[in-house]
């Protein structure tokens, strides 16, 4: 991940799921020059052309808004957000999450270890801005599968409720 800005991470019950399950899209040179938003639109204008919100959307509009988009299609997204040597990003879930896209994120996961990664998951806009709940590394050493696992045991607690 080093090298790009930006991941999908395919569903297995979202858009163009057929024949992208687990597949990861990487994309976005780190070092090009382009804003994120610009790559992710790019990127949503060629993978989804019948989705009709990329054409809306312009550069201006925040990476993690666009990302929104793609998380409604049931994929999830990570952002590199890397600066200064400091490996950072956010990974943004989608709603649904299947035991198997469970095991792909996991997967994800074992591939970025090295970095401080924020878990933005239930996204919502609300009067136009975007809101969402996280978990964030708190502790040193914490990498994003300690995250996906209080994640996914505090999903199915309310699973349970």
């Amino acid at each position: 991940m080093d090298t790009y800005k930006l991941a999908i991470i395919y569903g297995d019950n979202g858009y163009k799921s057929d024949d992208n399950f687990g597949k990861i899209d990487k994309f976005g040179a780190i070092n090009d020059g382009l804003l994120h938003s610009a790559c992710l639109l790019k990127f949503g204008k060629e993978k989804f052309p019948n989705v009709e919100v990329f054409n809306k959307l312009t550069f201006h509009h925040e990476p993690d808004v666009i990302s929104y988009f793609f998380i409604k299609l049931g994929h999830a997204v990570f952002i590199n957000s890397t600066s200064k040597g400091m490996k950072m990003g956010i990974l943004l879930l989608p709603e649904q999450i299947s035991d198997n896209f469970q095991n792909v994120l996991y997967k994800f996961a074992e591939g970025i270890e090295e970095y401080s990664v924020t878990l933005a998951y239930d996204l919502e806009i609300v009067n136009s801005l975007l809101e969402s709940k996280s978990i964030q590394n708190s502790i040193k050493g914490r990498d994003l599968k300690s995250l996906l696992d209080v994640y996914f045991s505090k999903r199915s607690k309310n699973l349970k409720k």
